[in-house]
């Protein structure tokens, strides 16, 4: 396996693999971007051609391009390895039968979701039983063809219709219950999705994946929206409905418009907004905000213009700023969602609502202040409150000082008052803030022993310099921990420069630092000069540990003169031989 991962690494070009989620700039040897995995305004996601390297050198995330896409489409190694094997057009002969197993039950998964589509979309077009889905669609606006494009299905009246026509195909039942299409009663299997027009879910790469089921007539204790479970092939909080008509208008305009259910995507999409998607009947969640972010830093939230979309549309702005995006809020008038704003006013209506849109400050400065006798003495209190705590959540000085001006004039409070009440709101909000966790190459980025110690590591990734690495330095006699696993894992298995250690992401990301380093010198002067400045290192270390200790046992006093000894013996060894 790990000469087929060597191959598929030689084989694939990873400038352009992460050109195609990254805007990537020639630096110098290097290639550099907005960070794909972590918000940040200045670009320090940096590839490297020649080493088929990338690393950020702001959150710590690097790796090859196994790595890349195991994170970017949140992906097992395995998927990973198959969809870069595809692209360097390299034979998976050498899989395990394990994996093999896995891969190929998401393969027959893919095929049973393709032929169910085909499925429900012959019935909603073909048959008797699709009439009511017919004529729905079509009050909706939408043609047959239409339809058809955008994967709309019906499902036929009886419990088992779905059931019985995989069966025939010889899928085993257990397969489509796991899949999500089948459940399992007593003594029989029946099929999820029952009398409801039907929804397909693709994936970016146009493959059905999940459906979402509309009852047409209400049913008791039957909900008027279901959705497929969690399936190997589908995770909800991960997947956006219509991803796969949008991502490449969302590219080209730098924006993407989430709205809220299935009908606001497809209508937008037949009106020529083609850069629409909607969260899947669920709170917008990070992971979709992730998505997102692969394609653009700009999203605008057109979602129903009620209170319950209003309350989305605040947990949305949360998550959306959180991961880091320019968001705006568009606003239809008289309680209209998307789909049909679109009906009533047109695209150009709702083109010109989207270019209006307000930022979210904008929309969070309003809020503060609607419903509010602003004048009285009473309200404008209550608004500056209010105001005071969205401004104060802005990051950027120069930002808040512009939007202090808007919120002094919408609440008819002073500019000072504002400012004064900001700064308290501020320090309080720093001092209750709980220290973040920061990770290790941050904690020990400024200690000269930790970045010597990197050079040495560097070294043992070397294919030059790594014998008289490996032969002279011990795992347990470095400082870092991690630094320790990585040369545990090397002495295991002789990992070369290539290395993929699958599943560590940790391990990943240090193997991507460490070979990003430029060359440091020659090896062994680096070495004694590593042992040297250990030594000195663990010499004050024992000194402070024999200060702190009052009362010493003879015993413990003893142990600690000879490590000291021991120090000083080796120091002196290391001067004579330097």
């Amino acid at each position: 396996m790990e000469n087929l991962v060597d191959e598929i690494l030689r084989s694939v070009e990873l400038v352009e693999v992460v050109s195609e989620y990254v805007t990537l700039k020639k630096r110098g040897q290097n290639y550099v971007g907005l960070c794909p995995f972590h918000q940040e305004k200045t670009p320090s996601f940096t590839v490297n051609p020649d080493k088929n390297l990338y690393y950020c050198f702001g959150c710590g995330q690097g790796g090859n391009a196994f790595t890349f896409m195991m994170t970017v489409e949140n992906l097992p190694f395995k998927e990973a390895l198959k969809l870069l094997a595809d692209r360097a057009g390299i034979s998976l002969e050498e899989e395990k039968e394990g994996d093999r197993k896995k891969r190929e039950k998401r393969e027959e998964l893919f095929s049973i979701y393709e032929l169910a589509a085909r499925f429900y979309q012959y019935v909603l077009l073909e048959t008797p039983a699709g009439a009511e889905g017919r004529e729905y669609i079509k009050k909706r606006g939408y043609s047959l063809e239409f339809a058809r494009e955008m994967g709309l299905g019906m499902t036929p009246p009886g419990w088992d219709n779905l059931y019985r026509f995989l069966r025939k195909k010889q899928y085993n039942a257990d397969l489509l219950t796991e899949g999500g299409l089948i459940l399992k009663g007593n003594n029989s299997y029946y099929d999820r999705f029952r009398e409801r027009l039907i929804f397909t879910i693709y994936n970016r790469r146009n493959y059905p994946i999940a459906f979402g089921g509309r009852l047409l007539q209400e049913q008791e204790r039957q909900p008027k929206y279901l959705n497929s479970p969690e399936t190997p092939l589908f995770s909800k909080s991960k997947n956006l409905f219509g991803l796969n008509w949008a991502w490449e208008e969302i590219k080209n305009l730098d924006q993407a418009i989430i709205v809220e259910g299935y009908t606001d995507v497809l209508t937008a999409q037949q009106e020529g907004i083609k850069n629409c998607v909607a969260s899947l009947g669920t709170a917008l969640t990070r992971e979709q905000a992730r998505v997102l972010k692969r394609f653009t830093d700009k999203v605008a939230i057109a979602y129903d213009s009620d209170t319950a979309g209003e309350a989305a549309t605040l947990r949305g702005l949360d998550i959306l700023r959180g991961e880091g995006l320019e968001v705006s809020i568009v606003e239809l008038e008289g309680n209209k969602d998307p789909d049909e704003y679109l009906r009533h006013e047109g695209s150009e209506s709702f083109r010109q609502r989207v270019q209006d849109s307000k930022p979210y400050i904008v929309f969070l400065l309003d809020l503060a202040c609607r419903g509010k006798e602003l004048t009285s003495s009473r309200g404008q209190i209550e608004a500056g409150r209010e105001c005071v705590k969205v401004l104060g959540n802005i990051d950027n000085e120069i930002e808040r000082e512009v939007y202090i001006k808007s919120a002094a004039e919408k609440t008819g409070l002073s500019v000072d008052t504002l400012e004064r009440e900001i700064a308290k709101y501020v320090e309080g909000k720093s001092k209750n803030k709980d220290k973040k966790k920061r990770s290790w190459h941050t904690i020990y980025d400024q200690d000269p022993l930790v970045k010597l110690e990197e050079k040495v590591m560097s070294l043992m990734l070397d294919p030059d310099a790594k014998k008289i690495v490996r032969e002279k330095i011990d795992s347990q006699s470095l400082i870092v921990p991690e630094h320790r696993r990585l040369a545990e894992k090397i002495a295991e298995s002789d990992l070369e420069e290539g290395m993929m250690l699958q599943e560590d992401v940790d391990l990943n990301n240090l193997v991507a630092r460490l070979q990003f380093m430029a060359s440091v010198g020659p090896a062994e002067e680096i070495i004694n000069r590593y042992f040297q400045m250990r030594s000195s290192f663990l010499k004050e270390k024992l000194l402070e540990e024999l200060q702190e200790r009052e009362k010493p046992e003879l015993y413990w006093l003893n142990s600690k003169l000879v490590e000291y000894t021991d120090i000083l013996e080796k120091q002196r060894g290391l001067r004579k031989e330097g």
